[in-house]
């Protein structure tokens, strides 16, 4: 519900009066919507509203506060968070997003802006260590697995981890 229709001043141009619901503002005789508040983000970006404030809160995106307390985000601030989720899904750091972001064209494609290459490289050689480090977890853990199989004795049978637990020790009765 609009609570007021600005009216478009004689001339056609932009009377700049908003109403109270969401900056409708009224443009070439139609109210056009230039806000965007933030459960229509969320629903929009399919980001919830609490990751959207994180997202402000770290400086990603920001907003305006409205009298009544109300987040009122611009209509480019739906990009901006689809870009940001490209970049997360890439693999980078919000501390890292906040300082490519400017360069942002689309979901995962920078404009060569000063820096960001380093950046970007910096964050790789940072995954291809933890995927060695991952590497070198499973196949300690692949390693230990072999020897405890290998180690089975009549006390302590094969233990088989696709059959859940050894059965309880019997009794000495």
């Amino acid at each position: 519900m609009i609570i007021f229709s600005p009216q478009p001043e004689a001339d056609g141009q932009e009377c700049g009066r908003r109403c109270q619901r969401c900056a409708l503002t009224w443009l070439e005789g139609q109210l056009k919507e230039d806000c965007v508040l933030i459960g229509e983000l969320s629903r929009r970006t399919e980001v919830s509203e609490r990751l959207l404030r994180y997202y402000e809160r770290v400086e990603l995106i920001r907003s305006e506060r409205r009298a009544n307390g109300y987040r009122e985000y611009s209509e480019e601030t739906v990009e901006t968070v689809r870009q940001i989720r490209g970049l997360l899904a890439a693999g980078l750091p919000t501390r890292v997003i906040r300082q490519v972001l400017p360069c942002a064209v689309d979901g995962v494609t920078l404009r060569p802006c000063p820096g960001v290459l380093d950046h970007l490289r910096a964050q790789l050689d940072a995954l291809d260590r933890r995927a060695a480090d991952l590497a070198t977890a499973r196949d300690l853990l692949r390693e230990t697995i072999t020897e405890t199989e290998s180690a089975a004795t009549p006390e302590h049978p094969r233990l088989r981890l696709s059959e859940g637990a050894p059965p309880p020790p019997a009794s000495g009765k």
